[in-house]
């Protein structure tokens, strides 16, 4: 299992865990310098998780056409 924490890729910034259940995480945080949301299934094991690029955990970055800012993320 890959810590939600430790999962930094290229344009990544300021990432923020708003919850993590273990089996998956859900962050905001700053790519290419604009504020996102990501979300990314943990894995289990020796499993990197979902997704990964060219070996390397990362996040999925939430588009912002399906972000509501008036939608509270239960922690």
């Amino acid at each position: 299992m890959i810590n939600s924490e430790e999962v930094k890729y290229k344009g990544i910034t300021d990432l923020i865990i708003l919850k993590d259940t273990g089996v998956y995480s859900i962050a905001v945080l700053r790519f290419n310098g604009t504020t996102k949301y990501g979300i990314r299934w943990n894995g289990d094991g020796n499993s990197l998780g979902t997704p990964t690029s060219h070996g390397t955990p990362t996040w999925f970055i939430l588009p912002d056409e399906v972000i509501d800012m008036n939608i509270k993320i239960k922690l």
